[in-house]
């Protein structure tokens, strides 16, 4: 049995859609973590915290897609819903300005 690649288990991973946004999970940038070892894959699904309990469906389709390509013994998929920051502030600076260090003139 050859082993699985990440290439497959994405490939396979875009048959699976967000019901909400009308798109694959992986043009959607919800993996996260993609870990593939002996047969076993493992990655995080990573959705707006406020739909986290409506999706396990999602979750689910992700786990029984992956499963189903040859050379994957398990697949075990996580459900993660963190808020990321934004992309204009991505180190929180607007929240917590950096020091400013005072300037001596000479």
């Amino acid at each position: 049995m050859s082993a699985a690649s990440e290439k497959d288990v994405l490939s396979a991973l875009r048959a699976v859609r967000d019901p909400l946004r009308q798109a694959d999970i992986v043009s959607l940038d919800m993996i996260r973590g993609l870990q593939i070892s002996n047969g076993h894959v493992l990655f995080s699904l990573e959705v707006d915290p406020a739909r986290g309990p409506a999706l396990e469906p999602l979750r689910q389709e992700a786990e029984r897609v992956v499963t189903s390509i040859k050379g994957v013994k398990k697949a075990t998929v996580v459900l993660t819903a963190e808020k990321r920051a934004q992309a204009h502030d991505p180190h929180g600076m607007e929240k917590n300005p950096p020091l400013a260090l005072p300037v001596k003139k000479i």
